[in-house]
């Protein structure tokens, strides 16, 4: 009986309280994959695109740099004309992924 309230105890944790490695979007529980607008500047279309991302396993442990500074700098842009998110999240938080996108010139 300890042991099956250990492990609930342990999972609880792992999916619920998992700090920085959760996003604020919409999960399903096998796949899901949801893309959107984070924000939009005045300046004119680039052609240029940077991404940056970071991941989640078991919502436990969580790697990577998924900010709008790191996606620009990969993309060498200097002037951001957009900014967009791409998630990917697979049986709720076993294996999450966050995208940052930018495009500018």
């Amino acid at each position: 009986m300890k042991r099956i309230l250990l492990v609930l105890s342990t999972l609880f944790i792992a999916f619920f309280l998992t700090g920085c490695s959760t996003t604020p979007t919409p999960k399903g529980w096998l796949v899901t994959t949801c893309k959107g607008p984070v924000y939009g500047t005045s300046n004119s279309s680039g052609s240029k695109t940077g991404t940056a991302a970071a991941y989640s396993v078991l919502g436990i442990v969580a790697w990577g740099d998924a900010s709008v500074n790191t996606a620009a700098k990969n993309g060498s842009i200097s002037k951001i004309q957009n900014v967009d998110y791409y998630e990917l999240t697979i049986l709720g938080y076993l294996f999450a992924q966050y995208e940052t996108q930018v495009y500018g010139e």
